[in-house]
C-alpha cells in the first residue's frame, strides 16, 4: 500500500517507540509484507530465519527486533514488537472498512471488466 503523502522515517520511530539505525534522512512510500515491498516501503522481520530475506528485499525500512548490520540504502526501526508496530502502521492509514455495498466507491474497476452476479468489491 502507498501512503498518500510521503512519510519521515523520524515521525514513524516517534510514534511507534522505534530507534532508528542507519539514514534517518529516509521517507516512507509505502509499507508493505515482505513479498510485496518495493524500494520506499517499510515492511517488519520478528523471525531471525527471514532476517536475510527482509534485509535483501527491495524494502528500504525494516521494523526488526534485534539490532543486526544495516544493508546500504536501508533503514532499521528497532522495536520489541516489530509485528504489533507495523499492524499499528497499517491500521493507521489504512484502517479496516466494513462493506456495506456491493460494489464500494472507491473501486477501481476497469471498463472491460465483466463482473459477475453476487461478487462484491471493496475498497481501493
Amino acid at each position: 500500500m502507498k501512503f498518500k503523502t510521503p512519510i519521515p522515517l523520524e515521525a514513524i520511530a516517534g510514534k511507534y517507540n522505534c530507534e532508528i539505525i542507519g539514514d534517518t534522512s529516509l521517507i516512507a512510500t509505502g509499507i508493505n509484507e515482505i513479498h510485496k515491498v518495493v524500494a520506499g516501503d517499510l515492511t517488519f522481520v520478528d523471525l531471525e530465519k527471514y532476517y536475510d530475506k527482509s534485509l535483501n528485499s527491495s524494502a528500504s525500512i525494516i521494523i526488526i527486533d534485534k539490532e543486526v548490520a544495516v544493508p546500504e540504502g536501508k533503514t532499521l526501526l528497532l522495536n520489541k514488537y516489530p509485528f504489533e508496530a507495523y499492524n499499528s502502521i497499517v491500521n493507521r492509514f489504512r484502517p479496516f472498512v466494513p462493506i456495506s455495498t456491493a460494489i464500494h466507491h472507491t473501486a477501481d474497476i476497469h471498463p472491460s471488466v465483466v463482473i459477475e452476479p453476487n461478487v462484491i468489491i471493496g475498497e481501493h
